[in-house]
C-alpha cells in the first residue's frame, strides 16, 4: 500500500506521518515505522512516498481490500500546525493466477506481490 504526498502540497512545511490505532489513538509513524512495516521516503520528483505492508500495524483487512487511516500534520518553521489532513488508504487485492508448466490443476500458484498494491 502506498500514498503519495506531492511536495507541491506542502511547500515550507515540515511534513510528519500518524496513522490511526485500533483505538483510535494518533500514533506518529516514525516512532514504529521499523516493527510496523512503514515506510518514508522521498521520491525522484521530491514528493513523500508512505508504504506499508497489507499485514502492517492497523491495516484493516475487509474482504479483498486493505485499509489504513493516514494523518498527515504539517508544521511551520515556528512550530505552528498549517495542515492536518485525514487520509483514508485504500487498496484492492488483486491475484493472478497462471497455470504451472505440468498443466495440471492442481499445479496453479499465484503470481505477483503479496505485500503491495
Amino acid at each position: 500500500m502506498m500514498l503519495k504526498v506531492p511536495k507541491d502540497e506542502f511547500i515550507d512545511l515540515t511534513i510528519k506521518f500518524l496513522v490511526v490505532d485500533a483505538n483510535g489513538r494518533y500514533v506518529f509513524v516514525e516512532h514504529i515505522a521499523s516493527q510496523c512495516k512503514y515506510s518514508i521516503k522521498k521520491d525522484l520528483d521530491e514528493s513523500w512516498l508512505f508504504e506499508t505492508a497489507y499485514d502492517g500495524c492497523y491495516v484493516q483487512m475487509e474482504g479483498n481490500q486493505a485499509s489504513l487511516q493516514v494523518v498527515l500534520l504539517a508544521t511551520a518553521a515556528d512550530g505552528r500546525i498549517e495542515i492536518t489532513e485525514n487520509v483514508p488508504v485504500k487498496c484492492i487485492i488483486t491475484t493472478d493466477v497462471e497455470p504451472h508448466p505440468t498443466d495440471y490443476p492442481m499445479n496453479r500458484f499465484t503470481m505477483g506481490d503479496p505485500l503491495y498494491c
